[in-house]
């Protein structure tokens, strides 16, 4: 039963826990539970359980329907008769239960049926069987009669698993049985408790339509039943439910269909019609006039063909139905409004009267019968148009109430449009006119009119407008003549504007339309001003007049541009939104195009003007502010731009307009193409001025073109492929255009190739797979001579196989339509000629297309797509044929036969063989949607379909192969081809066969052969794709001798391509360290023990290379490579090596010197020794190599050198010195010849020169500091001497470093004008250089350094003077150097220190330099606290300070940390201050004067303070504490008063920056009770904030930092504070979660957590916790979504174990703890992820404590259960599941549960590696890593064990697939959770 309580427990949870998230995470657990194949049993068990309550019964009675519906195959075929009989005994059981249960076990029941032939049930199907049933258990038959009720309706529920033929089969069953339905539901009217529920299951029936003749039903005891009970007060829902599905069944689609039904309906219409007068009934309930309303609306709709002959019988409908449309309320009234459209239809289309032959006849009937109906539409006509009268209390109305008032006119104003159609325009605008006379005429409230009516009136009227006549005359003047009159209420004038506009055409037609225009204008004037609302109208109306008006305003262009500059500039009272003043841009535009050509130039640039000037100004700016804008103020004025062209119909003006803006529109594109919403509207204005241009662009359309060709390799933007479709449209078929077109079209194709490679881009990006093929297509279309033999086509049908299951809409029909096109090339002149072109691409690919879209079809896109993959497929079919049918017969055999039969399938082919043979496709397409909907009919069968055709799985090894093969492909091609050639043999090369390794090997052999003379980067992928192959395959597969003697043997037989042979046997060695190619660490290293072991064929091979001129450069650079495997070679051989000689000799030649260096460079390195004894083996070597480079440092003086020779140079003295430093360190006159080299190097005026010796200097000092150097010196007082005397040799050497280095700091002339980049550089700069400093004194010592750097400073005050000005910079760059070095200075220095701080006072203060001053100042705090004259210099160093502090944020920034220093240093000779630095702070805490210190700062002068307080004697102390906090907590408690709101509308940063003051109060006031104290009296406050803001993180880390450092200062003077701060956590965590409450909890663990005294309310606290914790993070995505709980939480756990076990693992809690650990290892926060495997590893390791030994049998009693699922987690984190550079955590958490739990935990571990299948790891593999496990519990040091971890870890990782395969197979988030539960 265990599932069965988990199940019970859950819904307890999701129905009555109080938490949300509780509810929330059982919600979820239930609806996975419902997927399993568990819920069949369980949620039967529970149904047949009697102790199952309500909600238990109702939500297993839905999983077995809903089981049964979905997931029915799951069941073996055996499983349906107990299915069966199960829930039949549950329709007798729950006959009297609750009627939701036996509704879904009647669903159940229903659904099996859909699914079950009829054979199954037994002789005659389910209906005998329920007959039998029935008749057997006459006692249930209500819960059989509820199964008879679902029964029809399950035929349309497509939510049943079912195949189409087996649905179909079942509704002829139930057809067939349909008398054995009506007579068991005719018997059950007998007994009257049984009548509703008969009715109900007899309307459910009639649905199965016209399946008994209407003859029958008329006189069927069932009809008569319910027309009898429509006044029954129990039974008339039922009745009208019967009676609706009647009218229903009989109504037709001609006047001929109604014949067969006439006794039915002469038999339900009088019924009906005696119902009308309860219409009027004011007793009556709502509800039961609108059920009588819908039998009339029922009636409308099913006979509206019948009342449409107007004869006496259907005008009784027709009144009865304006009856209903009269009703007061609209709901029911406007059931009718579906009647008087279709109505109008019939009166009114031609198709009504084709019975009555010929046009006369036809004429006359419809006359005759508008005529009927006319006085209807008018009563029709006065009843709804008052309907849109807005309600007196509309601006009170919420949103979505006035969305439904606005959803009202609409359907009012549909209903008014039928009317005008019958009635005639005219007539209807009669009638409204005397409905506006009449409101305008109404009761007046005082000298207000109600403005409310007469709108209604006016939206009635511009409701029928497009049917008014333009040449009516009667009552549109008159209308006109009134809305100048109408009061200037906001909707009102909204109204009236858009009336105006709707009769724009009749004010052009009408011979008085003129006099109205002025007055017109005005109200729209005033339109504009009112309201945004009145505006938009306003602006709209505006643009119909004009376009309709236009050549009427010709005269009036002043005027309107008067009325355009107001609106563009904002002038005035104007309220135009910027969208809506596109409507007057368009406005003006069309008048310009009714202008003549030369008025017309001169106005467009009149209309340009407002809109272009904005756009320059800000380009005249610069690019920086260009860049700077919000995109909105620079599209709003180029979406005008684009309004103009688009809608100025003069080609020529456009196009002179366009070549003006052109450098305007360039200098958008060039600053701002990152910016996609600038870009978009750029482009519609380039795309509306080619289409209005067209050929007059000229030049401008190739600069266009050109311009957005090079932004789009950078920026990628979609709109740059949109607007170049649009060119391609206009300009594709032009010959002229044909060169440039072509560029453009192979830039853009073969940069988004290179952009979507795989699904995850076209996901990422869909907008421009949608752009890029909707290009490709107007290709095809437009100019398909440019893309079929571009070499760019066969890559972009490849892109378009990766993308076409991608879920983007858009994207998909784009890559569809682009295939379709493809397939459909034959349909068209222009494409036929291209048809061999196509093939040629298409064929090679042709079985994976099909395969692809056939999984299109049945599942990887979604059903909604399937018509456009459809036609794909059948076209595709059409253009190949027969080939096409065999892709597809292979296609669909690999879909199992459990998904689809045989007969689908070849339905499917059929369709396809049918379309080869020339049927329409329109045809075609009901197979391939049987196909689809067979193999999408669950979850399951989709999953199997999708599995077996993996439609994202292409061939790429091998379309790469094909298009680097082929001669027509492009240079991008090749590239991109080679580089995925060369990633797939570094990954994925086990996916491919073993028998494919020579075949692929020769095509690489081949290919190397091919492009020995191609491009470059081609070569070097094809030479890593070989390497990576030589990495993987061992040698004996390559032949005798491996991969070397085959590449020699390559070389001789094809010596002319031996260029291509030196670039693989360069690459080759590096290989070995390349840990992106996915080999086994064993064959890595045996592949680097086969390239030694044949080192000498390589070596002589390129020995060989030598003596041929062009190839000596690529043979020293292989030698290069070759040396990296350090070595190998003894040094006395390459001393005399022809290769090491030639590039010696070559260091020197303008040609070889690069490759030459690079040799010298891995020759240094390769005679680097890490001892003196080291370099005696190198000798050789070494004393070749050095005096050839040493003949090298002239050069690095030498001027006409170029910068890079010179690099190079001095990158060969650098490694010298790096690689020879032990060897320098002696100090011999050899070694020192280097030094000097390297002091020239430090010299150069080059910064990245000089810094190359850097890292010498360092690592020099250590070698003559470190004791370690010397240790071969023998005893201490000779190791002593010679460390003096080595010093003293390079004593100079430092000395001059110090001069040299020190200058570079100083800041250069233009440093505000560098880039946020260049100071980031400069200032990384400056810290190399106080490194070396530093470096520099501890050789030297710091008095000597300070001495020489005092010197420099002195110079640089001394220096020459700009006016009055001194230069600052010298000064400050000293400043800077000697702060360097202040931790070396010894504070007893007396000569130097004392000058530098009388002269700190005298500098300037500038800005950077006071910063250094302030800087400095406090680097040596210490040295004013020891020095006899420090408080000499403290008042002017304290005014320094203030200076700072006042200067700028960074001064003020540097100032606060310096006093902060001297707070720190000097506190005893401060406290006598104290006054004064009060003042100090109070100003810097309440901002007064000019003091300019940060927040984050002024935490420096808390910190200041705060160490001084500590200073002070207790009693003064917490005094001066009060006043430190003060003008901290002042600001709070003033927002604590003024109330909650307040407090908990404050932004967070106003709240907290208070709070982390008073943090560091407590910190730093090391004060116990005085914190104490403090805290206690700041307690109500801290819980104010805690109540009101807990919500608030940010402010909760804040106050949880500040309580912290109380309990950690307090500590046990904390008293009852302590309670209540942690029963206030406790008490917010339930409800907030707030990770930090748990930090703050292992705070207190840790000081109080051993205390007996606080032992019941920690152990309330954790449990509380713990728990609440456990509830949150029940699955991986929650410790995804909140890792930072996860990270606390598990910190808190591992602190109890250190700290309180005694508390932790007794508790309830502890199991739930590791529970949730588990679930959570695997999460990939790394914080999260470390903190609970240290809390795993604190549990294995408790043992090794004196406290945890005690709770080893409690730990046990929970780990043992649950140790095989951590094991093969932990395996699973290793193995892929975490990231690589966690794995030394997750390998100490294995070795520790293994040294814990000995032999068992070896045995879940060999039950867990067992799971990790041979292709991925092999035995060897598994078995030196579980000896690690052995070797850990057998007591082995653990440290020494990660090694087969990290190498079965490597394994597993070695390349995507195989970690999917390891992770598949281990499983590391599935749990046992109902053991968990």
């Amino acid at each position: 039963m265990a599932h069965e309580n988990i199940v019970k427990e859950a819904l307890n949870a999701l129905y009555h826990h109080p938490d949300d998230a509780v509810r929330s995470q059982a919600d979820q657990w239930l609806q996975k539970f419902q997927r399993t194949i568990d819920a069949w049993q369980v949620s039967d068990n529970l149904l047949h359980d009697a102790s199952s309550n309500v909600e238990t019964l109702i939500f297993c009675s839905q999983t077995l329907r809903s089981k049964v519906q979905r997931d029915f195959e799951e069941l073996p075929s055996e499983a349906f008769r107990p299915l069966r009989d199960s829930l039949n005994n549950l329709l007798k059981t729950f006959h009297k239960g609750p009627p939701k249960v036996r509704t879904q076990i009647s669903l159940a029941v229903a659904a099996l049926a859909v699914q079950v032939p009829a054979e199954d049930w037994g002789d005659g199907g389910i209906m005998n069987w329920l007959r039998d049933e029935m008749n057997s258990h006459p006692d249930i038959v209500p819960s059989f009669l509820e199964l008879l009720r679902v029964l029809p309706e399950e035929v349309f529920n497509y939510k049943i698993a079912a195949r189409p033929d087996r649905r179909r089969k079942f509704e002829d069953e139930l057809v067939s049985t349909m008398d054995v339905a009506l007579g068991i539901l005719s018997a059950c009217l007998n007994i009257p408790e049984l009548k509703e529920q008969a009715l109900e299951a007899f309307a459910s029936w009639l649905r199965l339509r016209h399946r008994i003749p209407a003859s029958v039903l008329a006189t069927h005891s069932l009809v008569l039943t319910a027309l009898s009970s429509l006044t029954s007060d129990v039974l008339s829902e039922a009745a009208v439910n019967v009676i609706s599905e009647l009218i229903h069944y009989t109504s037709a689609r001609s006047l001929d269909g109604f014949t067969v039904h006439m006794p039915l309906i002469q038999v339900i219409v009088p019924q009906v019609m005696n119902l009308k007068p309860q219409l009027r009934d004011s007793s009556k309930d709502e509800e039961d006039v609108k059920a009588i309303a819908r039998l009339f609306a029922d009636m409308g709709d099913s006979y509206v063909e019948l009342i449409a002959t107007g004869s006496n019988e259907s005008m009784l409908i027709v009144h009865a139905l304006l009856e209903v449309a009269a009703h007061p309320e609209y709901d029911i009234a406007s059931m009718t409004f579906n009647f008087w459209h279709n109505l109008q239809i019939c009166l009114i289309e031609r198709e009504s009267y084709v019975s009555h032959g010929n046009e006369s006849s036809i004429e006359a009937e419809r006359n005759r019968r508008v005529q009927v109906f006319r006085s209807s539409y008018e009563t029709l006509v006065s009843l709804v148009s008052c309907r849109v009268q807005y309600p007196q209390d509309y601006s009170e109305l919420s949103i979505e109430d006035q969305k439904d008032f606005k959803q009202t006119r609409y359907a009012v104003a549909d209903v008014l449009i039928d009317a005008a159609l019958v009635l005639g325009g005219e007539t209807t605008l009669r009638i409204l006119y005397m409905k506006l006379v009449e409101a305008l005429s109404g009761p007046q409230n005082g000298d207000m009119m109600d403005w409310r009516p007469s709108e209604a009136q006016l939206y009635c009227i511009r409701a029928i407008s497009d049917l008014v006549p333009v040449t009516e005359s009667e009552v549109m003047p008159q209308i006109m003549s009134l809305l100048p009159k109408l009061p200037h209420q906001s909707l009102l004038l909204q109204t009236v504007c858009l009336t105006v506009g709707a009769y724009s055409k009749w004010l052009d037609a009408a011979p008085t339309g003129l006099s109205f225009l002025p007055s017109i204008i005005d109200i729209l004037v005033s339109g504009m001003s009112m309201s945004e609302d009145s505006a938009a109208a306003a602006a709209l109306a505006f643009r119909h007049i004009c376009d309709d008006c236009g050549k009427k305003l010709r005269g009036s262009l002043d005027g309107l541009f008067q009325i355009y500059q107001r609106a563009m500039t904002g002038e005035g009272s104007f309220k135009v939104a910027a969208q809506d003043s596109l409507h007057l841009v368009e406005a003006l535009s069309i008048v310009i195009t009714e202008l003549p050509p030369d008025q017309a130039k001169k106005a467009l640039d009149a209309l340009c003007i407002p809109v272009v000037a904005p756009l320059q100004e800000v380009i005249n700016q610069g690019p920086q502010v260009l860049s700077q804008k919000p995109a909105r103020e620079i599209t709003v004025h180029i979406d005008r731009l684009a309004n103009i062209f688009r809608y100025v119909n003069n080609p020529e003006a456009v196009a002179d307009a366009i070549q003006r803006l052109w450098p305007l529109f360039k200098a958008i594109f060039d600053i701002r193409a990152w910016d996609m919403r600038t870009m978009e509207s750029l482009c519609r204005a380039c795309k509306h001025a080619v289409r209005t241009s067209k050929r007059f662009m000229g030049v401008t359309i190739g600069a266009m073109l050109e311009e957005i060709q090079g932004l789009y390799k950078q920026h990628h933007q979609p709109c740059f492929l949109y607007l170049s479709s649009e060119v391609i449209k206009i300009f594709g078929s032009d010959p002229s255009c044909a060169d440039y077109l072509k560029t453009l079209i192979e830039s853009l194709f073969s940069n988004t190739a290179c952009l979507l490679t795989k699904i995850q881009d076209f996901t990422s990006r869909p907008d421009i797979a949608d752009d890029c093929f909707l290009l490709a297509s107007r290709c095809i279309r437009y100019c398909p001579h440019l893309l079929f033999p571009s070499p760019v086509f066969p890559s972009l049908v490849e892109c378009s196989m990766i993308g076409i299951t991608v879920q983007h809409r858009e994207a998909s029909n784009s890559i569809l339509s682009f295939l379709s096109d493809i397939f459909d090339l034959g349909n068209s002149s222009r494409g036929q000629q291209f048809i061999s072109i196509r093939d040629s691409v298409i064929m090679p690919r042709g079985a994976s297309i099909t395969r692809i879209l056939i999984a299109a079809a049945t599942g990887a896109l979604p059903s909604s797509r399937l018509e456009t993959v459809a036609y794909a497929l059948l076209a595709l079919s059409r253009a190949y044929g027969v080939k096409a049918l065999e892709w597809a017969k292979e296609g669909v055999s690999i879909i199992p036969a459990t998904a689809a039969t045989d007969t689908e399938k070849s339905r499917f082919l059929q369709a396809l063989t049918d379309a080869a043979s020339g049927v329409d496709i329109k045809s075609l397409t009901n197979p391939i949607e049987e196909l689809s909907e067979v193999c999408r009919r669950n979850r399951t069968v989709q999953e199997i379909v999708l599995e077996a055709l993996r439609p994202l799985e292409l061939n790429m090894v091998y379309v790469s192969d094909n298009l680097l093969h082929d001669a027509s492909s492009n240079v991008e091609t090749l590239i991109f081809c080679s580089q995925t050639l060369r990633s797939k043999v570094q990954r994925d090369f086990e996916e491919l066969p073993s028998e494919a390794f020579r075949p692929l090997r020769d095509s690489l052999n081949n290919l190397l052969k091919t492009f020995h003379k191609g491009p470059p980067k081609v070569r070097t992928q094809i030479s890593l794709a070989v390497a990576a192959l030589a990495v993987q395959v061992p040698a004996e597969d390559w032949g005798d001798g491996g991969i070397m003697n085959w590449l020699r043997d390559e070389m001789n037989s094809h010596p002319d391509i031996v260029p291509s042979f030196l670039e693989l046997l360069r690459v080759l060695p590096e290989e070995v360290f390349n840990y992106k190619i996915a080999a086994r660490p064993d064959r890595r290293r045996k592949f680097e023990d086969e390239l030694v072991s044949t080192m000498d064929v390589a070596l002589g091979i390129l020995s060989a290379c030598l003596n041929i001129p062009e190839l000596k450069e690529q043979a020293l650079e292989a030698f290069a490579s070759w040396l990296r495997l350090r070595h190998r070679i003894p040094a006395s051989v390459l001393a005399t090596h022809s290769l090491v000689l030639t590039a010696l000799s070559s260091l020197t030649s303008d040609v070889l010197s690069e490759a030459a260096v690079n040799v010298i460079s891995e020759l240094i390195h390769y005679t680097s020794a890490r001892s003196l004894d080291g370099f005696t083996v190198h000798m050789p070597l070494i004393q070749v190599i050095v005096p050839q480079v040493m003949n090298l440092k002239p050069q690095l003086r030498d001027s006409s050198k170029d910068e890079e020779d010179v690099k190079a140079i001095a990158r060969l003295f650098a490694d010298m010195g790096d690689s020879y430093v032990e060897l320098i360190a002696t100090g011999s006159n050899e070694s020192m010849l280097i030094v000097h080299a390297l002091l020239e190097v430090a010299a150069h005026p080059e910064y990245d020169i000089a810094s190359m010796t850097f890292n010498f200097w360092h690592n020099l000092q250590i070698c003559l500091i470190e004791r370690e150097s010397y240790v071969s010196h023998g005893n201490e007082s000779s190791i002593e001497a010679e460390r003096n005397r080595r010093v003293q040799v390079f004593r100079s050497s430092y000395e001059t470093l110090v001069s040299l280095v020190s200058c570079r700091v100083q800041y250069p002339q233009d440093y505000s004008e560098l880039s946020i980049e260049d100071q980031k550089d400069f200032k990384q700069t400056r810290y190399a250089v106080a490194d070396v400093l530093i470096d520099a004194a501890l050789v030297l010592g710091g008095e000597t350094t300070l001495r020489i750097l005092y010197m420099k400073l002195v110079e640089a005050l001394s220096g020459p003077q700009n006016g009055d000005m001194m230069d600052w910079r010298p000064s400050e760059a000293q400043l800077y150097c000697i702060r360097a070095i202040s931790d070396l200075v010894p504070v007893t220095e007396s000569e130097v220190m004392p000058q530098i701080m009388s002269l700190l006072p005298k500098l300037p203060h500038q800005s950077l330099l006071l910063q250094t001053v302030c800087l400095t100042v406090g680097a040596y705090s210490k040295w004013l606290d020891a020095a006899p004259t420090g408080l000499s210099f403290l008042p002017s160093i304290i005014d320094i300070l203030v200076s700072g502090m006042s200067m700028s944020e960074d001064s003020a920034a540097a100032a606060a940390l310096a006093f902060r220093h001297i707070c720190d240093d000097c506190g005893k000779k401060l406290r006598g201050s104290l006054d004064g630095l009060f003042q100090i702070y109070q100003r810097a805490m309440t901002g007064e004067g000019s003091f300019k210190v940060a927040a984050q700062d002024s935490l420096h002068l808390v910190e200041a303070l705060s160490i001084v307080i500590t200073e002070l004697p207790p009693d003064q102390a917490k005094k001066a504490l009060d006043a430190l906090c003060i003008p901290v907590v002042a600001p709070l408690q003033e927002v604590i008063n003024q109330g909650p709101q307040v407090l908990s509308q404050k932004p967070a940063r106003e709240i907290t920056v208070h709070i982390d003051r008073l943090a560091n109060i407590f910190r730093y006031v090391n004060n116990p009770e005085a914190v104490a104290d403090a805290i206690q009296r700041l307690w109500p406050l801290f819980k104010a904030i805690f109540d009101i803001r807990a919500w608030d993180m940010r402010t909760m880390e804040s106050l949880c930092r500040a309580c912290k450092h109380a309990v950690r200062t307090s500590k046990r003077f904390m008293g009852v504070t302590i309670g209540a701060m942690l029963e206030e956590i406790q008490g917010l965590y339930k409800q907030h979660h707030q990770p930090c409450f748990l930090y703050l909890s292992s705070e207190v663990i840790k000081i109080f957590g051993s205390d007996p005294s606080c032992a019941d309310y920690l152990k309330t606290l954790i449990e509380s916790l713990f728990s609440n914790t456990a509830c949150l993070l029940t699955k991986i995505q929650d410790f995804t979504s909140r890792p930072d709980i996860a990270d606390d939480c598990f910190l808190l756990a591992s602190r109890c174990i250190r700290y309180c076990p005694h508390l932790l693992f007794p508790s309830p809690v502890f199991p739930s703890l590791v529970e949730c650990s588990m679930i959570g290892i695997t999460v990939q926060h790394r914080e999260a992820s470390n903190s609970i495997l240290s809390f795993l590893s604190d549990i294995f390791d408790l043992g090794n404590s004196s406290r945890g030994q005690q709770f080893i049998s409690i730990r046990d009693s929970v780990i043992m259960p649950r140790g095989a699922s951590i094991t093969r987690i932990l395996i699973a984190a290793a193995t892929g599941a975490l990231p690589s550079s966690r794995l030394e955590t997750v390998a100490y958490a294995l070795l520790a549960l293994s040294r814990a739990y000995g032999v068992k935990a070896l045995e879940w571990a060999k039950e867990g590696v067992s799971i990790i299948p041979a292709t991925a790891a092999t035995d060897t593999e598994k078995s030196r890593f579980l000896q690690a496990l052995t070797d850990a519990a057998s007591g082995v040091d653990i440290k020494s064990l990660t090694n087969p971890i990290e190498e079965l870890s490597e394994v597993c990782r070695r390349n995507r697939t195989v970690q999917e395969i390891v992770l598949e197979a281990l499983r590391p988030l599935e749990l046992n959770m109902v053991y968990v539960s």
